[in-house]
């Protein structure tokens, strides 16, 4: 059984390896399969397409596509309400004072810089203020969900 894992590192090593060149598109090939994994990048500018023509190549390749979540699903009114719901601070007293102040303003110097409204986070889990901090940062610059390689695919598919 050792025998056996250490082969399958070595050869996803190896496989990985090679590939680092062409960016995070890997291809992981089995006995009786062969598999491209790609690292899914959720945002990207406009200009990123035409995409790299390795990968292009491996959906071409592709009998099928999984994805790492249901994206329909995701789009629906129901699912956002869930997550908005999941990130809700239940907890007595704003974010501001249950950070320190320097943090606090801090937090609302960066939402002035991405264009998040003010007060920021008032009545969110901090591991979400934290995604919306860097989304409006990323569709700032230019990144948009649109553009992402999962919704660029899955369109296509």
């Amino acid at each position: 059984m050792r025998r056996a894992w250490l082969f399958a590192l070595l050869n996803l090593q190896l496989v990985s390896g090679a590939a680092q060149a062409e960016g995070f598109l890997w291809q992981v090939q089995g006995p009786k399969a062969k598999h491209w994994m790609i690292g899914s990048v959720h945002l990207l500018p406009p200009s990123a397409y035409p995409l790299p023509s390795f990968i292009e190549y491996a959906y071409r390749d592709a009998k099928g596509l999984a994805f790492e979540t249901d994206i329909d699903a995701l789009a629906k009114p129901q699912a956002q309400t869930e997550m908005l719901a999941a990130a809700h601070d239940a907890r007595p007293g704003s974010f501001r004072e249950r950070i320190p102040a320097a943090l606090y303003q801090q937090l609302n110097q960066r939402a002035q810089e991405v264009g998040l409204p003010l007060p920021p986070c008032e009545t969110y889990k901090a591991w979400f203020c934290a995604v919306l901090l860097e989304s409006f940062g990323v569709r700032k610059a230019g990144f948009d969900s649109e553009y992402g390689i999962d919704q660029h695919f899955y369109r296509r598919a």
